[in-house]
């Protein structure tokens, strides 16, 4: 099986906001539907509403997290879990990209391709930031479901 990653990439070329191509590509772990995650998600591309502020790659994984994690018998403990996941989630982000807001990373593909001589492809760092996006949350994931086979 490809990597999950490559079908959040086929969403957003499909011209998908970030957060509606991370949740779509999860439906297996969210229990949502394919219609109702891209709903859902709708609203968190460009950075929340369009503000450019958080990721939404990152609103979008921590949608699937609390879709596939939150136990209602146990609501404290789940929701403590998806703040954990979430919060590392970012932080990796932050560490590799150097911020984790729609406006930071924007700023800084702008800054590659200035550099570059416009030798980078346009987008390429939201396609690197999805990319990685997934392959934390699939760890992550993984690490909550052992026994899911992908």
């Amino acid at each position: 099986m490809p990597p999950r990653y490559q079908q959040t990439l086929e969403y957003f070329s499909e011209g998908f906001n970030c957060a509606q191509a991370v949740v779509a590509s999860y439906t297996d772990y969210s229990g949502l539907s394919r219609q109702d995650s891209l709903r859902v998600a709708a609203g968190f591309g460009g950075g929340i509403a369009g503000m450019q502020k958080t990721c939404g790659a990152i609103t979008g994984a921590i949608i699937v997290l609390g879709s596939s994690l939150y136990n209602p018998d146990n609501p404290g403990v789940s929701t403590d879990i998806i703040k954990q996941y979430g919060q590392t989630l970012t932080r990796l982000l932050e560490k590799k990209f150097g911020t984790s807001s729609c406006l930071g990373i924007i700023n800084k593909e702008k800054e590659m391709l200035s550099r570059n001589n416009n030798v980078q492809k346009r987008g390429q760092t939201c396609l690197e930031v999805l990319k990685d996006t997934c392959t934390i949350l699939d760890e992550m994931l993984k690490s909550q479901n052992p026994g899911k086979i992908e």
